[in-house]
């Protein structure tokens, strides 16, 4: 029989693709006590951390260091979320880089990630995907339903380092959806952009070429077109968003827009 906590010190996994390395206690009845991860590394992750048990009978986790692969852990979350295998944890972070896609990682990154009852109920991210002003992104999860807010005080270089759009210069980001409680239903939401500008949009040129707005296709092809505001309502579901009544406003052109992404 054992007497007092058991430690299990140092231990080393290595395979092909994957290097973990720490410790861990435990108490006589073997029920966890605390771990340790001095290193973890799996394709682009590379990390350090701890973990602890926490009151809702999961685990607290803390990790940094130079990489983590987000989009790996949120299709590894989503798998266990629909086959109710995970328990509770929250995960606090700081992290050089973090991966979302297989093109250009978040600089950075702190935040916190609340996990309970099978969903996420809290996550908040601060980051940076290009050199000026970070973003933010915050989830929570209320009596009505979950509520995401994301931020950015440059639109431009945020939509352009995310490869959404690279012609866009300036502007304040907010985009804001709601899924109601219980709901396997759509995100309904806004996504609006303030004083931004276009410039060398081939599209849009066409277009006004098309038109015969010369003036407006000169200063498109120049200095770029001044919007006051974009605004467009939308719902995302399934991987698909739908948006209806999108409406940009300049000094020199306004335009309407609908469709899905």
């Amino acid at each position: 029989e054992t007497s007092g906590p058991i430690s299990i010190q140092n231990f080393k996994l290595i395979t092909t693709d994957l290097e973990l390395s720490g410790g861990a206690k435990f108490d006589d009845s073997w029920e966890f006590i605390s771990g340790k991860i001095s290193n973890f590394s799996l394709g682009r992750s590379n990390f350090h951390g701890t973990i602890l048990p926490n009151e809702n009978n999961g685990f607290a986790l803390k990790i940094a260091g130079a990489s983590l692969d987000a989009n790996t852990l949120i299709q590894t979350t989503v798998k266990a979320e629909q086959d109710n295998e995970l328990p509770s944890f929250t995960l606090d972070f700081i992290l050089d880089n973090v991966w979302f896609n297989g093109k250009k990682p978040v600089r950075d990154v702190t935040g916190i990630a609340v996990f309970d009852e099978n969903e996420f109920k809290k996550i908040n991210i601060k980051g940076h995907v290009g050199f000026k002003d970070p973003f933010k992104f915050t989830l929570e999860s209320g009596t009505t339903g979950k509520r995401f807010i994301l931020s950015s005080n440059d639109a431009g270089e945020f939509l352009k380092d995310i490869d959404v759009i690279e012609t866009m210069r300036g502007g304040k980001l907010r985009v804001v959806g709601f899924q109601k409680v219980g709901s396997e239903g759509p995100w309904i939401g806004n996504f609006t952009i303030s004083n931004f500008m276009m410039v060398d949009a081939p599209l849009l040129a066409r277009m006004l070429s098309l038109a015969s707005l010369t003036g407006i296709f000169n200063a498109l092809s120049g200095k770029g077109i001044k919007f006051v505001h974009l605004d467009a309502p939308f719902s995302y579901a399934e991987g698909i968003a739908k948006i209806k009544n999108a409406r940009a406003v300049g000094s020199q052109l306004g335009i309407t827009a609908e469709g899905d992404v």
